[in-house]
Formats: structure tokens, C-alpha cells, sequence
């Protein structure tokens, strides 16, 4: 019976406490991404980690092209960051702060989130265990984490690991997944759920780890999934950016893209994060074939000169020109025009009116009015 396959080895996060396997495997990530950023060969960075066995090294690899962080094309030696990897190294360096930011976590989360929603059954390395045909995997349409994390806000935020093992890591398309999500939604009710093949150990250690994201984004309690402080509105912004321009279109943020070789799937799975969800705060999606941000959460403001928002240093990441909603004004797409610091770590956005709404029914359901 097909089942979801992982790497089986424990999930990394560089900001999990000091002396914790999520972390030490977090900063081994940085050294090879740092390695890789350099040009070093795969065969040289593996030799970097000192008392870090060479069959240890390749393990935890495969985490990193599965989370599509890094990869070595079979046969090459040579190693590739991709990009959202990349964002991933520039923003902690290779020694991750010991006492970080709650800011600072949300944008490592929103990364890990970020890159994590674009994995693949289907891929072309590093496709983890338990074993599975290749027609099996070949034929997979889903995006693993993309489609836990979606059936999570389906089912009132929560789903046990034996709902997960019963049921949802055994979709393998996404024409499967509507009834898959009802099928938990009916045995909650009659208190049965599906049989389903008795799994190893290791399925349920590594599948906790790598969902929960070191339980950085998901808490683990009695064995199910809730979602972790203000994290859910970075997962729920990150599907809903892939969701088209009306923010509904689940499918699309939970099937595959077909691929022809191993640089053609990692320039999809390592895609960049754009930088306002890679900051952590503002939800952006995706509108009419562009990024819009969602001013929701600021007052908007107007005077002689304008509109304009104050709100914290978190929105010095909009660019000037980024184009932005506010339901306040549904006549015109707003647009920023000029940021100023006011003081106390404030600052001050001014917008002009860029082009005109034609449809503000959609803006508004993706506000979450309509």
C-alpha cells in the first residue's frame, strides 16, 4: 500500500536549543551551505565536519535536497544551494545566535515553512523510506507538507499522528485528498478510523520531527498536531500566495510540478522565498499573476499628502513601487512610495494610488470578508 516516504533522519532547525539534535543538524546545514556557497566539492565539505562520520554526512544530506536546501546531482560531486537556502545562510551566518529573536524565529520558520511546502514525493533524489515502487512515486501529484499543513485548517487546526498514519500519508494524488480529509472528518465522528498498514518505528519519530518542523511551527501533545504560537498565520500565508489569485485554489498548493532533471525540480522546490513572508509578519498573496501585500492589521490612514500607515520596523522589508491592498480603499491598488523612520523602532509608509481595482469581491475574500 503506498505511504509517504521521508528521510530518516531527525529534522533540522538552527534555532532549537542549545545541544539539541535539531540544532546541531541546523548548523551542520549552514557549514555545507556556506561550503556549497563557495564552490567547495562535495567530496572537500563532507571532510569539513570534524567528528562527523562521512556515511553521517550523506544521511543528513538527504534531508537537505528533500527540504530542498541544497543537492548534489548524482554522479557530480558538486554541490548547489539553491536559493531559498541561500536566504536561509545569509540571514544566520554559520553560528546561529544562541538567545534569538522572536522576530528572527518567525523568519527562519517562515523559511523552513516556505521551502518545505514546495518538497515532492516525486523527486528526483533523496526520495526517503519506507521504500516505494518507482511508478509510485513517478506518479504522485501531492506535495507532502503543503497537503498536511492545508487538511490542518480543515480540521479545526489539529490532526492526530494517527489520522496522519491512517489516512493522509496515504494519498498519493490530489485527486485523493478532498476525501481523504473527509474520511478523518467522519471517523472523529463514529470513532473509527481506516486500517491501514502497521508502520516502522522510525516512520513515526521522523514524520513527528519533520512536520512539527522540531516542533517549532507544530506542537506535539498526546500525539496530535496543533498548530505553535502565531505560526499558523505564516503557514496559512505561504498557501495561500500558492494558491492563485483568489487564495482558494488548494490544488495548487498541494500538487507537484512536473520536472525533466534534477536542476529543472530544485529551481521549483528551492525556489526564493519572497522577502515578506520571509519576514515573518506580513501576509502576502498572489493576485492577478503578482505579489500583493495584505495591509490587514494597520490602520490606514490619510491626510493632505496621502495615505499612509505607522506600524513597526517589520515593514521597512516592503519595496518602494511594491504594490499593496488595504480594504479601506477599494478604488485603487496602493503603492509604496516613501518610508520614513519616526523613532522608537516606528516607522512611517506612504502609498500612492496605483492601478484600479476591477475586482474587489476577491481582494476582500482574500482579505477573509467575503
Amino acid at each position: 500500500m503506498f505511504v509517504w516516504p521521508t528521510s530518516h533522519v531527525g529534522m533540522l532547525h538552527p534555532l532549537a536549543a542549545i545541544g539539541s539534535k535539531a540544532r546541531k543538524q541546523g548548523t551542520l546545514f549552514l557549514r555545507m551551505a556556506e561550503a556549497a556557497d563557495k564552490g567547495i566539492p562535495y567530496n572537500k565539505a563532507k571532510a569539513l565536519f570534524e567528528g562527523v562520520d562521512p556515511a553521517t554526512v550523506e544521511t543528513r544530506k538527504s534531508l537537505y535536497e528533500e527540504l530542498g536546501l541544497l543537492y548534489v546531482p548524482k554522479s557530480s560531486g558538486t554541490l548547489h544551494l539553491t536559493v531559498v537556502g541561500k536566504q536561509l545562510l545569509e540571514l544566520l551566518g554559520t553560528d546561529p545566535p544562541t538567545d534569538p529573536s522572536a522576530e528572527l524565529r518567525k523568519r527562519v520558520d517562515s523559511l523552513l515553512c516556505w521551502a518545505m511546502t514546495h518538497t515532492q514525493i516525486n523527486r528526483p533524489q533523496s526520495v526517503g523510506s519506507p521504500a516505494i515502487e518507482e511508478k509510485d512515486r513517478t506518479s504522485c501529484d501531492i506535495r507532502p507538507y503543503a497537503a498536511f499543513w492545508q487538511a490542518m485548517f480543515e480540521l479545526d487546526g489539529s490532526i492526530t499522528f494517527d489520522e496522519f498514519s491512517s489516512v493522509l500519508a496515504h494519498v498519493h494524488t490530489v485527486d485523493e485528498y478532498p476525501a481523504a480529509v473527509q474520511t478523518i472528518l467522519e471517523a472523529r465522528k463514529s470513532g473509527k478510523l481506516p486500517k491501514a498498514p502497521e508502520k516502522s518505528g522510525n516512520f513515526g519519530i521522523y514524520w513527528r520531527a519533520h512536520l512539527s518542523v522540531a516542533e517549532a511551527v507544530l506542537q506535539i501533545t498526546d500525539g496530535v498536531f496543533t498548530f505553535a504560537p502565531e505560526r499558523d498565520g505564516i503557514i496559512k500565508s505561504i498557501l495561500q500566495f500558492q494558491m492563485g489569485c483568489e487564495g482558494n485554489d488548494v490544488s495548487a498548493a498541494i500538487r507537484s510540478k512536473p520536472w525533466t532533471h534534477v536542476n529543472d525540480y530544485y529551481s521549483f522546490a528551492g525556489q526564493e522565498c519572497p522577502i515578506f513572508i520571509a519576514s515573518g509578519q506580513v501576509a502576502v498573496v498572489s493576485f492577478g499573476g503578482e505579489p500583493i501585500v495584505m495591509l490587514k492589521g494597520y490602520a490606514l490612514n490619510r491626510d493632505a499628502a496621502g495615505y499612509f500607515v505607522e506600524a513597526g520596523m517589520e515593514l521597512c522589508a516592503l519595496k518602494i513601487r511594491m504594490p499593496c491592498f488595504h480594504k479601506s480603499e477599494l478604488g485603487r491598488m496602493l503603492r509604496v512610495d516613501k518610508k520614513v523612520s519616526i523613532g522608537n523602532n516606528r516607522i512611517r509608509i506612504r502609498f500612492g494610488l496605483g492601478r484600479p481595482i476591477n475586482n474587489s469581491i476577491q481582494l476582500l475574500q482574500l482579505w477573509g470578508e467575503q
